[in-house]
Parts: C-alpha cells; sequence; structure tokens
C-alpha cells in the first residue's frame, strides 16, 4: 500500500480542487503502487503447412494428457498448404505435448512428444515421410518423424473377393512380433563453456527416469570431452529423438527446459553457456 502525505494548508479548497486531487490520489495508487506482475499462463507459437494439402483440425494436447482436446481450427477454419498462423496455448508443466492433424483427405498426422514454448516456430512437410520442423525460441532447428493415417486407401476388387469365397478352408495365422533391430551410438560432448559441468543425462522419457550420470567427476571447461557409446536392442532402439539434460558446478542447468536430439546420427555436441538465456545451448552436430 502506498501513503502519500499532503501539506494541511488554511486556505479554503475549491471542490473541484478536491475532486481532482481525489482523482489524481486513484491514478497513482493504481500505477504507481501496482509492484504485482499478472502471472503468465500462455505462450505462443507459429504453425506453418508445407504439405500439399489443407489442414481442417489440429489438435495440441500435453504429453501427459488423456484426451486432444479441442479443435484449435474450429469448425470453420482451414490452415491451406503453404499458410501458417499463430496459436496460442496454456503452459503445461513439462513442456513436451503431442499434436494430432486432420487434412482436406482425412489423412491422419500425429507428432509425439514435441518441445513447445514461447517463440517455438513449427513447420509440418513431407520428406519421406511426414516430418515436423521445431526451430525458433533459441533453439537448433530439431527434424521429427510423425505417423501417417491414410483412411482412404483402395479396397480390394470384386474378383478377389470371388476367389477368397471359392475356398472355404480355414487358414489360422499365429501374428509374429516384430523384430527389434539393435542400434548403437557413438559421439562425443564438448564442454565449450567456462564451467565445469558435473551431470549429463540422455533419456527418452521422463517418466521412465533420466538414467545414469554420464559424467565421472568433472568435465572440464573449454574444451574438455567425453565419449558417449551404447547399443539397444530394446523398445527404445525405434525411439528416433531422447532428451539431454545438463548441469554444472554450481547447479545451474538447460536455457530450454527440453533439448531433444537424435543419438543414432550424432557425430558431436558442443555445450556453450548463454548469459542472455542464463543456461546451456547446445549445438548439435551429425554425420
Amino acid at each position: 500500500m502506498c501513503i502519500y502525505i499532503m501539506e494541511e494548508k488554511m486556505k479554503k479548497i475549491s471542490t473541484k480542487s478536491i475532486a481532482l486531487t481525489v482523482i489524481l490520489l486513484m491514478i497513482m495508487t493504481l500505477s504507481g503502487c501496482a509492484d504485482e506482475t499478472p502471472e503468465i499462463t500462455t505462450f505462443e507459437i507459429s504453425f506453418e503447412n508445407n504439405t500439399n494439402y489443407d489442414f481442417h483440425n489440429i489438435f495440441i494436447s500435453p504429453t501427459a494428457s488423456d484426451v486432444w482436446g479441442h479443435d484449435i481450427l474450429g469448425s470453420t477454419n482451414i490452415l491451406k498448404n503453404n499458410s501458417s498462423f499463430n496459436i496460442t496455448l496454456d503452459i503445461s508443466e513439462s513442456d513436451i505435448f503431442d499434436i494430432r492433424i486432420i487434412d482436406n483427405e482425412q489423412d491422419e498426422y500425429i507428432f509425439l512428444r514435441v518441445p513447445l514454448n514461447e517463440g517455438t516456430e513449427l513447420s509440418v512437410y513431407f520428406d519421406d515421410g511426414i516430418k515436423l520442423s521445431i526451430s525458433g525460441a533459441s533453439r537448433t532447428e530439431t527434424i521429427i518423424s510423425g505417423e501417417l493415417n491414410i483412411t482412404n486407401a483402395d479396397t480390394e476388387d470384386e474378383d478377389d473377393e470371388d476367389i477368397y469365397e471359392e475356398d472355404d478352408s480355414i487358414i489360422e495365422v499365429t501374428p509374429v512380433p516384430d523384430e527389434i533391430e539393435p542400434r548403437s551410438f557413438d559421439f562425443t560432448i564438448y564442454n565449450e563453456s567456462a564451467y565445469e559441468i558435473t551431470q549429463i543425462f540422455i533419456f527418452f522419457d521422463a517418466d521412465e527416469g533420466v538414467g545414469d550420470n554420464l559424467v565421472s567427476g568433472v568435465l572440464s571447461p573449454d574444451g574438455g570431452s567425453i565419449q558417449v557409446t551404447g547399443a539397444i536392442d530394446d523398445s527404445r532402439a525405434e525411439i528416433d529423438w531422447w532428451f539431454l539434460i545438463v548441469i554444472d558446478v554450481d547447479g545451474d542447468g538447460n536455457a530450454n527446459a527440453n533439448d531433444i536430439f537424435d543419438p543414432w546420427n550424432l557425430n558431436y555436441l558442443n555445450i556453450r553457456w548463454d548469459s542472455g538465456l542464463d543456461g546451456y545451448i547446445f549445438e548439435f552436430v551429425y554425420h
């Protein structure tokens, strides 16, 4: 609360002067004494369509949620090919979202575990499958592969149906689970900052744990490096994008809430301190 002390004068003050004084006091109280900053509950991203198809529905929901929520485009809007628009989203605790898109042919695109924050720029396009480019917000561009569900596939010819009807025998087929092909990674991490780094974690799902600390002791500043190698033959081998967390000796960490990378094709990465963002940023260099 602000208290204003006015010198009392032994003169007769007009009613007009008193009213003006009261108004000035109210303005000073509302503007000069408002120390509290409104809490920010939303953030804005840019969404671009480069698929050669029009988008009729877009759903963006926190990965932790079990529902897709409302259609961002609504019932009357269409995001045409080679067009973009800005989307306002509610801030989520994890900043990790899933995206579902339906185009003008009712085909469905799904992108899972997409990191989003203020200023993120998204672009959807085709390049050996459906892809999502993530950039902006002071992050290195990252490409995520999505899932494409086509709904207008051709049906079998009637002649084929007649052939099947002529054979009354029944053959029972036991589905064979797909065998997971083992994958390996081998990359170098360089500390290009001026601080000692004590913890580095790579993982694909925080709910499954962040794994073991890759740093034994400290990673020296100004060019210190460690080699990271490994092989995976379980379901994790099918996940293309992993998360990276860095913590230094002072407890400082990533500038971005979530940094993702492709461990299978990574050659090396540089860790740098960004004083403007007050955190670490990463340069991922791939083969």
